[in-house]
């Protein structure tokens, strides 16, 4: 029905050879997302606990607003996925 079934090892060694010129990319993308991450985190965190009031209030929100969305992207996640059962 799907055609020629070829063998497991010259299939996964044709999709290989395909995927490990990208390797360096994802390897480079991994690294730079989590130094972003950790800055931004780092800066977040400090001026969560900042003695300026108008900066930890700021952070605190903006803490606050991020945590929600990510709260409520998992209940349409669930929501959507109780619905096809």
């Amino acid at each position: 029905m799907f055609g020629q079934v070829s063998s497991g090892i010259g299939t996964l060694f044709d999709i290989l050879k395909y995927l490990l010129p990208a390797v360096p990319m994802t390897i480079y993308i991994t690294v730079s997302s989590f130094i972003i991450a950790l800055i931004l985190g780092l800066i977040v965190a400090v001026g969560r606990v900042s003695r300026i009031k108008l900066l930890s209030k700021f952070f605190g929100i903006y803490t606050d607003v991020i945590r929600g969305v990510l709260c409520w992207c998992r209940y349409f996640l669930f929501i959507s996925a109780w619905e096809r059962f």
